[in-house]
């Protein structure tokens, strides 16, 4: 998929999508789901390891939520659905009609300036907050520069941002997500170092290829300006 710029998206999700379904819907009587409904990470354990006892639930379930989707696409045409997700899309048209299915479909977020590639994208909403997605590397600061970047649209003042940002000296250090708690970091020698820090999390201007596949591909709309209204 080529990268796409446009200066107006909306983010749609079905909140609480599986668990939803399954107590809602289908009418299964999962007590630890229902218990669990409002812990995120607890939920997505326990349905997990329903799907896993249950494989053919599983098929039942995501078949159930593609037809929801599909119902609230109908509403706005295929073409402008700029990504499908699991539970939701983003699209360059808002509905009219958030509630027409078997589950109401909620606006997450409404993003005046958006760009994706893939399923990798950075948008800045409405009330100024920078989303970035399917970004696993963290490095410091990478936020915020998004966030400047996607405030200041002209392509000579992203390019200065790149360099800047990605020719620092300083920053000597690769860091790949483990878990919440432990960073692997690797350095220009490939030395892995374990820490526990967020603050520490640095990336190398050596490892060009984080750069060509992660940022590169979202900066090309910005650099060549060629946002869609």
């Amino acid at each position: 998929m080529k990268a796409i710029g446009v200066y107006q998206a909306f983010e749609y999700d079905i909140e609480c999508c599986y668990p939803r379904i399954i107590l809602d819907v289908l009418g299964y009587d999962f007590p630890q789901v229902r218990y669990y409904i409002n812990d995120k990470e607890q939920r997505s354990k326990i349905i997990g390891l329903i799907f896993k006892i249950y494989p053919q639930l599983c098929k039942i379930v995501r078949q159930v939520t593609n037809d929801i989707i599909d119902d609230y696409i109908s509403q706005i045409g295929q073409e402008h659905v700029l990504l499908r997700k699991n539970d939701g899309f983003i699209s360059t048209k808002q509905l009219q009609n958030t509630s027409c299915s078997l589950l109401d479909i909620r606006l997450k977020y409404e993003y005046k300036v958006l760009v994706i590639n893939d399923n990798k994208y950075v948008g800045l909403t409405q009330n100024g907050t920078c989303i970035v997605k399917g970004l696993r590397e963290q490095t410091v600061g990478l936020q915020a520069w998004w966030q400047d970047i996607l405030q200041n649209l002209d392509p000579y003042y992203v390019r200065s941002k790149v360099i800047e940002y990605f020719t620092t000296s300083n920053l000597d250090l690769f860091a790949i997500p483990v878990d919440k708690q432990y960073m692997f970091y690797i350095g220009d020698n490939n030395e892995r170092i374990v820490a526990k820090d967020y603050k520490h999390i640095l990336i190398s201007p050596n490892r060009k290829y984080y750069f060509q596949i992660h940022i590169l591909p979202l900066l090309r709309p910005l650099l060549l300006d060629t946002f869609q209204n």
